[in-house]
Formats: structure tokens, sequence, C-alpha cells
């Protein structure tokens, strides 16, 4: 715990020295910091997640340096998605049958929203650049540690965090047996091995569009190399999860990169396609677990969540949203549900299993226009086809299936870096400086 109490400290340090290179540290280091990284807010208080507390600092020296800091002048996309999400919760964890702890909900807001928030208005371009620099680095180690983990079947770093954890009693245990149903699955630096999937699949889809923006992909070069290994690399440490959700999102994302109207960027589409393919058929469990997205009969062969049990959650979500339709039952719901309901609840295999019993139809409403924002306004706004299938790859596989692990932050920042490479932000930026 020693490495990320330094960590800790480092980050909290450089946030009052130069805000903007804390901050580019700060979404690096993140990637490292896993849910059972706890500390303390001050000697001898309450025993807080590390990103939670680090997060509130940066929260509130960016209210403190707001007005030295060179700002973002255009508009924060997702101000009022954010807002009204933000609303939904505080009113359903105190308003509510089973209001849950406010503390936790505010952190979760500052964790996820003002933090998304603090990005876009900070970090510009060439920030944003750094980030991805200093990202791929961790991904590098993570492919690597992974390597490791699926040779010996092993974790230990995880299991280091989880045996010395100074908060046992809420430590989240997120490990798979070999003896499972589909056998060991890697999870590396994360926390969890769908999480890793996906992140990895983010990784490989920032790469592909730093190379495409950059014509890298044109120029033989070592750096070109380098990108292409670690593409590769991460590719191959999503058959290691053995998890179908960071299969289609990186399906998805690359979907992106094909325009249909061209013959020659729907044969690059195709070839990447059965270059996966071909890939993963060198893996004996990427050949089922790939199977299993379209075949039944490959899916009861895998394991793993179902459609009837999928549809018996979502029945029992409803059952619980009928008790309290407008704001829900609360973050708390957990516990006022019977064994048989919590039973039936288990393992929550989609994002809506969570906010429909938890925060009703506005916590539904506001979440779905978020989603709209993401795939449809945004795209639209800033005409950038890449942003509508990444936020679609999010939607539809957290609809699907739960995302425990998956740094949000990470998500955002690749949205932002989108947004901030589009020739309509360019140009409206180019405006801004004119007219000043």
């Amino acid at each position: 715990m020693i490495i990320y109490t330094i960590i800790e400290y480092f980050l909290i340090v450089i946030a009052f020295v130069d805000y903007k290179k804390g901050l580019i540290c700060f979404a690096i280091l993140d990637l490292f910091i896993g849910v059972n990284i706890r500390g303390y807010l001050i000697p001898g208080g309450n025993i807080v997640a590390v990103e939670n507390i680090l997060s509130l600092v940066y929260s509130i020296v960016f209210l403190i340096k707001h007005n030295s800091l060179l700002l973002e002048k255009q508009r924060f996309p997702l101000l009022g998605p954010f807002i009204f999400i933000s609303i939904s919760m505080v009113l359903s964890s105190t308003l509510t049958i089973a209001p849950g702890n406010i503390s936790k909900i505010i952190s979760a807001i500052i964790r996820q929203f003002v933090m998304a928030y603090i990005y876009w208005k900070v970090l510009d371009r060439k920030s944003l650049i750094m980030v991805f620099y200093g990202s791929c680095v961790v991904f590098l180690i993570s492919t690597i540690y992974a390597q490791y983990e699926y040779i010996f079947q092993t974790n230990p770093i995880s299991d280091y965090f989880i045996e010395s954890s100074v908060d046992q009693e809420n430590v989240i245990d997120w490990h798979f047996e070999d003896n499972s149903e589909r056998g060991y699955r890697v999870k590396s630096i994360f926390d969890h091995a769908i999480g890793a999937g996906v992140m990895w699949a983010l990784c490989i889809f920032w790469i592909f569009s730093y190379c495409s923006c950059s014509q890298i992909f044109k120029q033989r070069t070592i750096k070109t190399f380098a990108y292409i290994v670690l593409m590769i690399m991460c590719f191959i440490c999503i058959i290691y999860t053995r998890s179908r959700s960071g299969i289609v999102f990186i399906m998805l994302c690359m979907l992106s990169f094909v325009n249909f109207k061209k013959s020659r960027s729907f044969v690059y589409g195709i070839f990447i396609l059965f270059a996966i393919i071909f890939l993963g058929s060198h893996f004996s469990q990427f050949n089922d677990i790939f199977m299993s997205i379209f075949s039944p009969k490959a899916r009861d062969t895998v394991g793993g969540s179902s459609i009837e049990l999928r549809f018996d959650q979502l029945d029992a979500a409803f059952s619980l949203f009928a008790q309290s339709p407008i704001l829900g039952l609360g973050s708390g719901f957990q516990e006022l549900v019977t064994e048989d309901m919590a039973s039936r609840l288990m393992g929550y295999e989609s994002m809506w299993f969570v906010i429909i019993p938890s925060y009703g139809l506005l916590g539904m409403i506001t979440n779905i226009y978020l989603a709209y924002v993401c795939i449809i306004k945004i795209p639209q706004m800033y005409e950038m086809k890449a942003i509508k299938y990444v936020c679609f790859a999010y939607w539809l596989v957290g609809s699907l299936s739960s995302l425990p692990g998956m740094k949000m932050h990470y998500y955002y920042i690749v949205i932002f870096y989108l947004i901030k490479n589009s020739e309509v932000y360019i140009s409206k930026s180019k405006r801004n400086k004119t007219i000043m």
C-alpha cells in the first residue's frame, strides 16, 4: 500500500503546484487505482476510496484556481444530462423508502460527473495527447502483467490489496477460479475481467483513432510498429478475459472506421474483421466465446448469463420499481429486498437492473437522455462518426451486461479527444480566438 500512498500524496501536492500537469497525471495513474485501494480522508477519520479522495481534492482545487487556469471556452456537451442525473440520484437517495448513504452518492457524482467536467474544461488537445501517451504505457504494463496472470493463473497484486485493505468489511473480490464455467478469467491491474476487457477495447480504439488522425499507419516507423503490437497485445488480453463484452465492444467501435460508401474502406473493414477472427482462432476459448454472441448452443457451452436469467432479473427489477415508480426505492434498496428477490437480482446483468429499482422513472429518463446526447446529439454536433460508435458500444454492452471495473473517466476522456480533434470543434476554436 505504500506505493499508492506515495502516488496519492504526489497527486495532491502537484494539484496545488501545477494543476493541469497534476490532472494529466491523475487521469493516467487513476487507471492503476482499484476499488480496494482505500485510505483516510483525514487522519483518524472515515475510510474512503483513494479515487474518491483524489477526485474531491481536484474538484476543490479547481474551484480555488479556476480563475487562473486557461479553460475550455466551448460549452460542455454533457452538462445537461449530468445535472439531471445528479438531481435524480440525490432525490432518490434522500426522499425514498430506502435512502442510501448520501455521502456515497455525492462521492459518485464528483468522481464521475464533476471530474468529467473538469477534464473537459482543463485538458486541451495537447494535454489529451499526453494522457494518451501515458495511458499507452499503463496498458502496456497491464498486458505484460496479464501474460503472467494467464500463465500462472494467479493475480498476486489483486490478492495483496484484498488481503491488506484497511477496510476489510467493504472489500470487493471479483476473482474467478479456474474451475468456474469459463475457466480462469484474466483481469490484470483492473478490478474485474469484464471491465478489463472493455478497457483494453477502448485502448485499441483510441490508438486506432489517434493513428488514423495522425496518418501514422502510412509511416513505416518503430512508432507505428509499437502501436500495432500494443493493439494486438490488448486484443489477446480481451480473449484472456473470456468475456463477450470486450469482443462486442471492440467490434462495434471498429465499425466507425468503415465507410460503406467507399469500396476500399469496406474492404479494409472486412479485412479487420477477418484478422480479428483469424487471430482469435488460435485461442480455442475465443471460438466458443465469439460464437456464443450469436448461437444459443455455443452460449450454453461457454456458460455465463443466459437470456432467461436476464429476463428474470428484468422482471425482478420492475417488481421493485412498482413499489416506488417515480423516484425508485433509493440506492439502499438491497437492504429491503427478500432473499428470493436478492438471488434473482444477483449479478445485475445490466446497468438498468440497478437504475430501475434504485432511481425509478426519473433515473430511467435522465439516463436515456444521456444516451441520446452521447449517441445522437454530440456526433451530429461535431460531425464525428467515431463518437457515435464508441458511445453506442458502451450503452449497448452496458445494457446487455454489467460493466464492473470499467474506468468511466477514461471513456469520457476518449470522447473528449475525439470531439477536440473534430473539424467542427477546431473551426469553432479558431473563430473564438479571432473574436477575442
